[in-house]
């Protein structure tokens, strides 16, 4: 039985990537593999990701016979959900002791356990240049209703300073994890075939087609209407106020992107984050998908099919 995980990271088209999985799950299922997307573990009634987050798992017995009755006895299982190594709000992804996600190992210690993986788990990450990671993540919390200015949503935790390599070695530690596969988030529309050859397997991947699904974000000047709105005392909940910002102005191919951050910061952040890139490729037991070479890795057991 392989174990496959996506774990995000947050604002990185996971949504589009959990759309196009949930819309094959019939022809995977067939085929021996079982898909647990959000639709699955995100359910209030389950209450499956704040169990997760307890200092202890009061019953677990109930959460591994749900787990157990979704997956049976496919010899394949891939889960894909962001939520599994922490959440976003209020900027929790990453200004915690100034690390990205954390909680990361101890969240998905407690799921491995659930699923009784002991070996042999693939782990899939997609990472993001850390100003645009923030900023977007910034911009979700805005729609969904949570007001904040950035200072105080970062904690004073500078992009430039955040590394997706330090958590991938967190990551890659845990005795479980035989492997992490990455890939930018920016590579993502020229890597999508790619991650899902490594995802289900090449003989699944033209299973999962791409159902057109997007989330273009905030443009800047929808933010700066709904902050105006704020400053100007404008009436109702706050989500309604930016969805008619969005209205009035949406990100459109041309539009400016929603900034947050001095331009200094956003460029600090990008030679950091290339220099992160390199760091990142260079861990054993990671496999760093790019459009120009194809895998990159120290790792041995990385040359050949990720999926396998």
């Amino acid at each position: 039985m392989s174990i496959h995980i996506h774990i995000g990271a947050h604002k990185t088209a996971s949504t589009e990537l959990q759309q196009s999985l949930d819309a094959a799950r019939g022809p995977l299922a067939a085929s021996g593999l079982a898909y647990l997307g959000p639709m699955d573990l995100r359910a209030p009634s389950l209450g499956f990701h704040e169990a997760l987050r307890e200092a202890a798992l009061s019953e677990p017995g109930d959460l591994q016979g749900y787990l157990d009755a979704l997956t049976g006895d496919y010899p394949d299982r891939l889960i894909s959900d962001e939520n599994s190594i922490g959440t976003m709000s209020g900027g929790a992804a990453f200004r915690r002791e100034g690390l990205l996600y954390s909680r990361a190992v101890e969240l998905l210690t407690r799921l491995l356990d659930l699923l009784d993986a002991s070996t042999g788990v693939n782990l899939f990450l997609a990472v993001r240049d850390p100003a645009e990671f923030i900023t977007a993540c910034y911009g979700h919390q805005l729609r969904c209703g949570e007001i904040n200015d950035i200072s105080s949503f970062t904690h004073g935790v500078r992009p430039r300073d955040l590394a997706w390599s330090e958590l991938a070695s967190r990551l890659i530690a845990m005795p479980q994890v035989s492997s992490l596969i990455c890939w930018r988030h920016e590579d993502y529309a020229l890597l999508r075939q790619q991650v899902l050859d490594a995802m289900v397997g090449k003989a699944r991947s033209d299973m999962v087609s791409d159902i057109g699904w997007s989330n273009p974000g905030i443009s800047h000047q929808a933010y700066e209407h709904f902050m105006a709105a704020i400053i100007a005392g404008a009436a109702g909940p706050l989500e309604d106020l930016m969805a008619q910002a969005i209205d009035l102005y949406p990100k459109l191919p041309d539009s400016d992107p929603l900034r947050v951050f001095d331009p200094g910061i956003y460029r600090r952040s990008a030679d950091a984050y290339d220099a992160d890139m390199v760091r990142l490729a260079a861990i054993e037991g990671v496999v760093l998908l790019r459009p120009d070479a194809g895998l990159q890795s120290t790792s041995p057991d990385a040359q050949g099919d990720p999926a396998a």
